[in-house]
């Protein structure tokens, strides 16, 4: 505890149990003056306690992000691709900054890059040139220039494809991933707001990622109504019930962010990552009993990932406070 938030609950403490004590003495009015300035100090106390809790919360993700990166770029170096690519993906779900999030997407286009033999685009770009107006084919290119991290390649492609079949859904929806995953927010937009005009088979993935586009750039109420229309054209939907559960952690409805991670899990029972959300918002929530609860539960899983492990680190430091 900072000297300037002592002296804030001392003097907390002052004025609330002088105002108590004007309250018994019937000096309303003095007790009511003594109680507005204890209710000042204690925001002021819980406002540096929100500062802090929040520096430790980043500081936490800064370092869960870099232990996660240090792995990626391990099993990198070591050929493994597939762990690689899981811990790059873990730190991308950590990282609070845009701008290192952007840094990790370069990488990991990188890495699929690697994953993705070049020949197999050359290959493609040659059927294209044979057939070129093969939907399949440009579809599949497309695919492959976005998975590789050729955003505006795959953009061509899908344009050209939609060319020549208007209401092709999937290549609509590649297309505005694409826009997204190169940073042109605005054409995403336009492309998912086409997919949810047609009403078509893909709705509840155009309306998922509408709501993502509305979550990143912090609207959370428009991200919310989005995720809810995809939930219930697809109530299966794992990512919107995640999307979902964030957007009611963002503005505060703790509760109701349990409860949408409570059914991904009635969907995928071994969940071990979102078992640690649910836990972790038991924790800041003070109901540690809960929390141990998961984490035993995640730690008789032993699927040793990194979730495994961090369910045995929190129960060794509670466990130790005992």
């Amino acid at each position: 505890m900072s000297w300037k938030q002592y002296l804030l609950s001392k003097e907390y403490n002052y004025h609330k149990e002088n105002g108590e004590r004007l309250y018994k003495e019937s000096s309303l009015g003095e007790a009511r003056i003594e109680l507005e300035i204890a209710l000042e100090k204690l925001q002021k106390i819980k406002t540096y306690e929100e500062k802090n809790l929040l520096k430790l919360l980043n500081t936490i993700s800064l370092d869960l992000t870099e232990q996660n990166l240090s792995k990626a770029r391990y099993y990198w170096s070591e050929g493994d691709l597939e762990n690689s690519l899981s811990y790059f993906q873990s730190a991308l779900g950590l990282v609070r900054s845009d701008l290192n999030r952007d840094e990790i997407l370069i990488e990991i286009s990188k890495l699929k890059l690697e994953m993705t033999p070049i020949e197999e685009i050359k290959d493609l770009e040659l059927a294209v040139k044979k057939e070129p107006e093969n939907i399949n084919i440009l579809l599949d290119l497309a695919l492959e220039y976005g998975l590789s991290g050729y955003f505006d390649r795959a953009i061509h492609e899908l344009k050209k494809l939609l060319t020549l079949s208007p209401n092709h859904e999937e290549a609509l929806l590649r297309l505005g991933n694409a826009y997204q995953d190169s940073g042109r927010y605005h054409d995403a937009i336009d492309a998912y707001q086409t997919g949810i005009s047609q009403n078509a088979s893909l709705i509840d993935q155009f309306l998922y990622r509408r709501a993502s586009l509305s979550f990143f750039s912090q609207e959370f109420e428009l991200s919310l109504s989005f995720v809810k229309k995809s939930l219930d054209s697809n109530p299966m939907h794992l990512d919107a019930l995640i999307l979902q559960a964030k957007i009611y952690e963002r503005v505060d409805q703790l509760e109701n962010a349990i409860d949408s991670y409570e059914k991904v899990l009635s969907i995928d029972k071994e969940d071990t990552k979102i078992m640690m959300e649910i836990a972790r918002i038991w924790e800041d929530l003070g109901y540690i009993k809960n929390s141990r609860d998961i984490w035993r539960e995640v730690l008789a899983l032993k699927t040793e990932d990194i979730y495994w492990e961090a369910a045995s680190e929190k129960l060794r430091f509670y466990e130790s406070m005992i």
